[in-house]
C-alpha cells in the first residue's frame, strides 16, 4: 500500500467520564505509513482534523496528551507514529473547553 493507516483505542484504566453530560475519554492513536514521512503526514492530519470539529453530529473537542513519537514497530519494525489524545465530546450541544 502507498497510503497511511489509523489503528486507535480508549486507554485502559480512563474509563469515560460523563460529567456534565460530556463523554471524556483518552485515546492512543498508531499512525502507519510506508516511511516515517508518511507516517508523520497522516499523523498531523488527523490531529488537524480532531480539533474543534463536528463529527457524526456530534461537537468534539481533543488536545494532544503526548506529541507523536517517530518509532518502529516492534513485531514488524514498520514506521509509526505513536500519540496520545484526550477527547471531549457533547451531542448536539455546544463544545467544552477543558480548561
Amino acid at each position: 500500500s502507498d497510503g497511511g493507516a489509523i489503528v486507535f483505542k480508549i486507554r485502559p484504566g480512563t474509563g469515560p467520564d460523563y460529567s456534565n453530560s460530556i463523554l471524556h475519554s483518552s485515546w492512543q492513536f498508531k499512525f502507519y505509513g510506508p516511511t516515517i514521512y508518511i507516517a508523520r503526514n497522516v499523523y498531523r492530519a488527523t490531529a488537524d482534523r480532531l480539533f474543534d470539529a463536528t463529527i457524526f453530529g456530534a461537537s468534539f473537542q481533543s488536545a494532544i496528551e503526548t506529541d507523536g513519537q517517530s518509532i518502529p514497530e516492534p513485531a514488524t519494525d514498520w514506521p509509526v507514529v505513536l500519540a496520545f489524545f484526550e477527547t471531549w465530546m457533547r451531542s448536539g450541544l455546544a463544545v467544552y473547553t477543558p480548561s
